[in-house]
């Protein structure tokens, strides 16, 4: 895959990734089994055999507004919710501390990636998920206008992988700023659709989708549209305001709702939503639809 001068994408297993949880002292823990984990095969009936659709996996999106003092509350949020995804932004690590607070707010046996930097404006990112989801993290160089954590999640029932980019992009302060990241944007998109079909975007965009008169919200929305996304959810994730802020993205992956739950971890609404890739032979007949469409 080539890239921008900007840096190189490299491939990361999770295992090299300090982010692993496997400590010996936390052996024998038995993950609660969740309602995405549905039986594997076929199922018969007489002489046919009625194949299982892939199954969903269970993800939540947050902007926790710093995670140092909330490592137990998120742990808890993840076990009771049985999440086997969780993606965070403005998490507000130190580079020296960050391994450690994750840790700490990770189930046993969960894994995570994170983006660190302590330069002004960066306020940091990170993903935590189950055994069920396997994840590599892709390495690159982040963008002027934000930051992210991609990670590709597997599922040994997944015809395909899912490349996820979780994503802050800080506050607003000028029309031009806007524009510069929808163009950053856009490329990051363009480097990742060469390898990557199923592509999902999660994180506070800090732009008020519900705003359609606002010019570079029709230009975010335009640029969604273009690339073939569709979003949740359709209702405020900020408690001080009636906007939504915080975004689940999709494309070629199946993201039936985008339920915002009322929760007070941080002042941004949990967005909980279940996801899986489209499979091959249910886009190849949306493919073969749309054109139909275009030539009609």
């Amino acid at each position: 895959m080539g890239l921008s001068s900007e840096g190189s994408i490299q491939w990361k297993e999770t295992e090299s990734h300090m982010g692993l949880r496997h400590e010996e002292e936390r052996q024998g823990y038995q993950t609660e089994q969740t309602g995405s984990e549905l039986e594997k095969g076929s199922e018969w009936t007489g002489s046919e055999s009625i194949q299982r659709e892939p199954p969903f996996v269970r993800a939540v999106s947050l902007n926790v507004n710093s995670l140092n003092k909330k490592t137990s509350i998120i742990s808890e949020f993840i076990t009771e919710n049985h999440l086997d995804v969780l993606f965070l932004t403005e998490t507000r690590l130190k580079l020296n501390t960050a391994d450690d607070v994750l840790r700490d707010a990770s189930p046993p046996n969960f894994s995570f990636f994170r983006h660190v930097s302590e330069r002004t404006g960066r306020r940091g990112v990170a993903i935590q998920f189950s055994p069920v989801s396997h994840g590599r993290q892709i390495q690159f160089d982040n963008k002027e206008t934000f930051e992210c954590v991609v990670t590709v999640l597997k599922h040994d029932e997944w015809e395909e992988p899912v490349l996820s980019i979780d994503l802050y992009r800080p506050p607003p302060k000028t029309l031009i700023t806007i524009r510069k990241f929808l163009k950053e944007f856009q490329e990051l998109l363009n480097e990742f659709s060469q390898n990557y079909d199923n592509i999902l975007g999660t994180g506070d965009f800090n732009i008020w989708v519900d705003c359609d008169k606002k010019k570079y919200v029709k230009e975010f929305k335009q640029l969604l549209s273009d690339n073939g996304f569709g979003m949740h959810p359709n209702e405020p994730t900020f408690h001080r305001s009636n906007h939504t802020l915080d975004l689940v993205l999709f494309r070629n992956v199946e993201v039936p709702h985008g339920e915002v739950w009322d929760h007070h971890i941080s002042d941004h609404k949990p967005v909980q939503f279940d996801l899986r890739p489209v499979p091959r032979d249910k886009r190849k007949k949306q493919d073969e639809d749309r054109k139909r469409l275009k030539k009609g």
